[in-house]
């Protein structure tokens, strides 16, 4: 046990603006006295620091003891509540590749750590750095950067679509993908859809008709009831950059597409930045497997919006779809070339919801056996979506529904902010804008 002088010692060194490089007179750390260089340190740098260093997009720096110190309270909160890191798929469904997210006893040393006066250690005591297995993109065949530099137009939020001509005379297969951000400030998130030949006349009007660079889209690359086909090709949020996918799969691509990037910039760390993106990708001209993005929701809420209600001033409104994938209008309408009569296999998952959503889980049922969640989301956050990778593949057999299901928080407390002042509740359907709603999760599958 320390002395009382010993401890007074410590907390003066840990508090100290010197802190930072230690104090020799610090004692070695145990699992009831964590210090920043032997315990703390590692954690941060491995799970916090792809966002919260000097120019990414989170609002602080977390590379010192002293920043951590000064964040405690919010860092605590985040913790309990589970949202940061921001990796909200729940652990007890399944397991996940890429998962970040903090062990219940890396969050119970910060705990101890904060109560024990944040001692500081020595550089000499300085733990093991923690490898994380990353998403990572192996090689880059198609590159492409947005030709201008673009200054987000709307605030916070901006949606913009540039089109991007598919330089390629024969068929590929996208095998991975990536993003570099021009400022990792305000870049948010990027998707990139493949539009078929047959409809890149549509998308190239949407671009022409618009002054600005690319044109403003939401959700889709194109308003809701224009009749376009589209692919999903790849997806980027902030702290990865990049990935390839499963083994042995990709998705097609054609000559003559029209790929479409959407960017989501958010200007609430740099209201005036702008933004040069990069996009990557690595290409093949074969695979064992071809891969599809089946997008799973209830096509009856796409055409009319007023068949998916969310009640105003309901806490827990809820909606669900099931349906058997194949022959299904939602496979009809977005899947060229998948046959799903013999089942198939989920490699990824992407829910999305928006700004009111609470919880999503989307579930493979069996005609017999046990319900098999692909993926539960218990404290949905609109500003971090990414794609899940399934640790191993699942499996939906031939004649399995499948369904999504989808609750919101349509209550006073919880509406979005405007102009300084909080929405008053109003019914909510299915559409494109930040402040209406969906429920769908696009599956990353391939044919078994």
């Amino acid at each position: 046990m320390l002395s009382r002088l010993g401890l007074l010692a410590a907390l003066t060194c840990s508090l100290s603006a010197a802190a930072s490089a230690g104090c020799a007179s610090d004692p070695a750390p145990t699992a009831a006295r964590p210090n920043w260089q032997a315990d703390i340190k590692p954690i941060v740098d491995a799970h916090c620091n792809d966002c919260h260093t000097k120019g990414g997009i989170a609002p602080f720096e977390l590379g010192s003891r002293e920043q951590v110190v000064a964040m405690k309270a919010s860092i605590l909160s985040d913790l309990h509540g589970k949202r940061m890191p921001p990796f909200a798929a729940d652990p007890k469904v399944r397991q996940y590749r890429f998962d970040d997210s903090l062990t219940p006893a890396q969050v119970a040393l910060f705990e101890k750590w904060f109560a024990n006066g944040a001692t500081a250690g020595t550089l000499a005591q300085a733990g093991p750095a923690i490898v994380l297995e990353r998403p990572t993109l192996s090689k880059v065949d198609f590159k492409f950067k947005m030709p201008n530099v673009y200054k987000p137009a709307k605030a916070p939020d901006d949606y913009r679509c540039l089109v991007v001509d598919w330089p390629y005379t024969t068929d590929k297969y996208v095998t991975g993908f990536g993003v570099t951000p021009g400022n990792a400030k305000i870049a948010h998130h990027a998707i990139i859809f493949s539009i078929p030949p047959s409809d890149a006349d549509q998308i190239d009007k949407f671009d022409k008709d618009d002054p600005g660079e690319g044109y403003e889209c939401y959700g889709a690359p194109f308003p809701a009831k224009a009749n376009i086909q589209m692919a999903f090709v790849g997806e980027w949020a902030p702290g990865t950059q990049g990935v390839d996918y499963p083994k042995g799969t990709g998705i097609k691509v054609t000559p003559g597409t029209r790929l479409v990037l959407q960017m989501h910039y958010n200007t609430a760390a740099d209201p005036g930045g702008s933004d040069q993106t990069e996009i990557s990708m690595a290409l093949a001209d074969s695979v064992e497997r071809e891969a599809w993005f089946l997008p799973w929701f209830n096509m009856a809420w796409f055409f009319d919006s007023t068949t998916m209600k969310v009640t105003a001033g309901d806490a827990k409104a809820e909606q669900e779809f099931e349906a058997v994938p194949h022959g299904s209008q939602v496979a009809t309408l977005t899947l060229s070339g998948a046959d799903l009569s013999a089942g198939f296999l989920v490699h990824a998952v992407l829910p999305h919801m928006h700004t009111r959503g609470r919880t999503i889980d989307l579930t493979a049922l069996p005609a017999v056996g046990a319900p098999d969640i692909l993926i539960r989301i218990l404290n949905w956050d609109f500003n971090w979506q990414r794609l899940y990778f399934l640790a191993q593949p699942a499996k939906v057999h031939q004649g399995d529904k499948v369904r999504v299901r989808c609750q919101w928080d349509n209550s006073a407390a919880n509406q979005p902010i405007v102009d300084g002042k909080k929405l008053p509740p109003k019914e909510l359907h299915w559409g494109e804008g930040t402040y209406d709603e969906m429920c769908l999760a696009f599956m990353y599958i391939t044919i078994k």
